[in-house]
């Protein structure tokens, strides 16, 4: 899709992504849905299930794609047993050249930033080191923000690291102090 909502034909994107067809979206539901991790990934074993954001695509993968996670079949409300796994992945996996793409298809980002999911949390961190050479690791709260930033003349690394505490609600009554990072 575009821009503007409309359907897009050219599907060059999509290939990239390792996605063969979208078959539309699961209901949004704000409740017990879960994905299940297919095989070992991200410091998850086989077999686990984890939370499923609200918002998400029914895809299909491409040829050649991998789907280490998949979507359970969505349920209609909270406390009612599993109806299985379903045919969606909700990660797929594609290789390019000397490069990989990995494919959440859900708003993850939106649903950790909301709801804060540990194991989302854990899911895009340690997928993100899977795929990067250089990382840089800070032992320090969860409330502090790291920022990097390079600078040239001087030919610089920058770090800054915020100390978010207050952001936590409003009005701010206590500044939560961060030591010995």
């Amino acid at each position: 899709y575009d821009e503007n909502g409309s359907n897009k034909k050219d599907n060059t994107w999509m290939k990239f992504l390792g996605i063969s067809k979208q078959d539309g979206l699961f209901g949004v539901f704000r409740g017990e849905n879960y994905k299940i991790i297919k095989e070992k990934i991200a410091g998850f074993e086989k077999n686990t299930m984890i939370e499923r954001s609200p918002y998400a695509l029914m895809v299909k993968p491409a040829e050649g794609s991998k789907t280490p996670v998949k979507y359970m079949n969505p349920l209609e409300k909270v406390y009612e047993p599993l109806k299985g796994e379903s045919s969606y992945p909700a990660l797929i996996t594609t290789k390019h050249n000397k490069g990989k793409v990995i494919y959440f298809s859900e708003l993850i980002g939106a649903f950790y930033g909301e709801c804060k999911p540990d194991s989302q949390k854990y899911l895009i961190a340690n997928i993100i080191k899977s795929i990067t050479v250089n990382t840089l690791e800070i032992e320090a709260p969860s409330t502090v923000e790291v920022e990097l930033r390079s600078q040239r003349n001087p030919d610089r690394l920058l770090i800054h690291l915020i100390n978010m505490s207050g952001a936590i609600k409003r009005p701010i009554t206590e500044i939560i102090s961060v030591h010995d990072v």
